[in-house]
């Protein structure tokens, strides 16, 4: 099966502040799902789907609206914004594939949402994520709780906005090499002080990744491509990660002037493949 992971910025909505109806980005994000669900993609994921619950009415409504069978949304309910318009923001799986089995599943400060899809003769479970934006303490919270979460021995992909950064950028190309020089200067004199700067330091400790890999999950991005921000790309804080029962192929990070006016993130595309249960 092919599947997109893209985060959509607020939902769509102009911000988290706004009282718009429905998403002032909304025929934009529309347009780019759908021309990738008429190129084969059968799944898609998308964090910060914030609203989305209430604006299309549900599991169903949110299928309905993007032309999927079925639908899933779960709210973060991270504490963080308990007392303000982020206490809305969620995630939404969308798929035209059987779902044999779905859970919130507990992250410790925030939720992520898991489904085992009936893909192929073996299955495939999906963890969709929308990692602390902050803290790498926090972070690494979330992969530890993930563990526990998710079936064990069974073919897995980790999928979303892991808001940290790679390690090891051995096989990307020397662009893309030469701007994570650049975050690794930048963190350095970002204020800590400033948000923006805790965030970028923080990321920069790129202990989530190797924590990931610790853990049996390999990139599934061997150019290890920059998906943020969408201008201007530098930051690899968006993408896929399996484990050894997982054939990842055909692995594009989706951009382009669509894309850029729908949120301010790359998509990313990827086929998965479930090999055996152990």
């Amino acid at each position: 099966m092919r599947m997109m992971s893209w985060n959509i910025k607020s939902g769509g909505f102009e911000s988290y502040d706004s009282e718009a109806a429905v998403p002032e980005r909304e025929q934009q994000i529309n347009d780019v799902i759908t021309a990738q669900h008429k190129k084969g993609v059968s799944t898609v994921g998308l964090p910060d789907a914030h609203r989305w619950d209430k604006v299309y009415g549900g599991n169903e409504g949110i299928a309905k609206h993007l032309g999927f069978a079925s639908a899933r949304f779960v709210n973060l309910g991270d504490k963080r914004f308990a007392d303000d318009a982020g206490k809305d923001i969620g995630i939404v799986l969308a798929t035209d594939e059987p779902i044999h089995e779905e859970k919130v599943l507990d992250l410790g400060t925030r939720a992520g949402l898991g489904v085992v899809l009936d893909v192929g003769q073996y299955g495939l479970q999906i963890a969709e994520v929308y990692y602390d934006d902050l803290s790498e303490e926090t972070r690494l919270l979330h992969n530890k709780r993930l563990e526990s979460e998710l079936i064990r021995g069974v073919p897995t992909v980790i999928v979303g906005d892991i808001n940290s950064l790679r390690d090891d950028m051995s096989g990307a190309s020397l662009p893309t090499i030469i701007k994570d020089y650049g975050v690794r200067g930048l963190a350095h004199i970002l204020p800590a002080s400033r948000e923006i700067g805790a965030s970028v330091r923080g990321m920069n400790k790129r202990q989530v990744i190797p924590d990931l890999r610790d853990k049996g999950y390999r990139d599934s991005d061997p150019l290890k491509r920059p998906t943020a921000p969408a201008a201007v790309p530098a930051f690899g804080i968006d993408g896929a990660y399996h484990n050894d029962l997982v054939e990842v192929t055909n692995f594009e990070v989706i951009g382009g002037p669509n894309v850029k006016a729908a949120s301010d993130h790359l998509a990313i595309a990827f086929d998965a493949k479930p090999l055996a249960w152990y």
